[in-house]
């Protein structure tokens, strides 16, 4: 669940945008409504689990720059998205993720949905090349990408354990990079073949659960890399 805590002066309109990103997003959860610099922080001192803040509140630039420098005090590690703040240049200030310049709620919405989306993805990434960093995979190799993509694609559809390969998943990942399905398999088999020849045998037995010495399987390798993320 990911945790935002919107920041504006207009009351009506942070509402508005509350319940467009509730009937858009599953997964988000408004922590909490606040309208001044003051509930922020105190709201942050508070609640290490703020993921996002979506803040709109009417400043001056001085302003704006010492409200950063409050936020950051609170030792809050999560991204803040500026919105409609005309043309105040927040691209460089750090600790801001994104300036929304909209003035319309369905846009706003799409522009932020757009911005998590993204930002989780990353993260979901970033988990993944931990795994394969962990078992020796080469991320120099065209496959060791793909594999990462097909890890994401199982990981999103909500596949059975009954899905295939060739037909499930290497035709999404073809429609990203243009690559043939052939292709994608027959790179994903030699970032596969790397990483065996070059992890250490009880690593992988302990990691797959082997009683042998043996290559384990790219589906076997998505759902076993899946298994111990969602653990």
């Amino acid at each position: 669940m990911i945790n935002i805590l919107i920041v504006d002066n207009d009351l009506k309109y942070a509402v508005k945008l509350m319940n467009k990103l509730n009937e858009k997003n599953s997964n988000i959860r408004i922590a909490n409504i606040v309208q001044t610099k003051r509930e922020t922080i105190s709201i942050l001192n508070k609640n290490r689990d703020i993921d996002y803040i979506i803040l709109a509140l009417n400043m001056n630039n001085s302003e704006k720059e010492n409200f950063l420098k409050q936020i950051k005090k609170t030792n809050y590690i999560g991204k803040i998205i500026w919105g409609l703040l005309g043309t105040y240049n927040t691209s460089n200030k750090e600790g801001v993720y994104k300036n929304i310049k909209e003035n319309s709620t369905n846009n706003s919405v799409l522009k932020i949905n757009e911005l998590i989306q993204k930002k989780e993805a990353d993260k979901e990434r970033a988990k993944i090349k931990e795994q394969l960093s962990y078992l020796k995979y080469d991320f120099s190799l065209k496959g060791n990408q793909y594999l990462i993509e097909a890890i994401t694609v199982v990981a999103r559809g909500n596949y059975s354990e009954i899905y295939t390969l060739e037909k499930d998943i290497y035709p999404v990942i073809k429609t990203i990079y243009g690559d043939s399905v052939h292709n994608i398999k027959n790179n994903i088999n030699r970032a596969n073949n790397n990483m065996y020849l070059k992890c250490e045998i009880e690593k992988l037995k302990k990691y797959f659960k082997f009683s042998t010495d043996e290559k384990p399987k790219t589906k076997l390798i998505i759902n076993t890399i899946l298994n111990k993320l969602s653990n």
